[in-house]
């Protein structure tokens, strides 16, 4: 490829074919709603506690008074 001058070519084919293969399309992800990011959010964190209070429960009390001290300091700051 060297000596036939086609190398050069070749170099920029493969530098093209992987920066297609890296770009990410704005049109990949579908718009969620905040509601849906929020129940979202919420799921996830009931099954974590869900399982730390089946497997510590001194450890789950402790995050749930946490928690409560920081949901009334975002409602206190309102």
């Amino acid at each position: 490829m060297i000596i036939g001058n086609t190398a050069k070519d070749s170099n920029k084919y493969k530098a093209k074919k992987t920066r297609k293969e890296c770009e990410v399309s704005s049109g990949a992800f579908a718009a969620v709603s905040d509601e849906e990011l929020v129940s979202d959010i919420v799921r996830y964190a009931n099954r974590r506690l869900q399982r730390l209070m089946a497997e510590d429960w001194s450890r789950y009390r402790t995050v749930c008074e946490l928690l409560e001290n920081f949901f009334r300091g975002l409602t206190e700051a309102k």
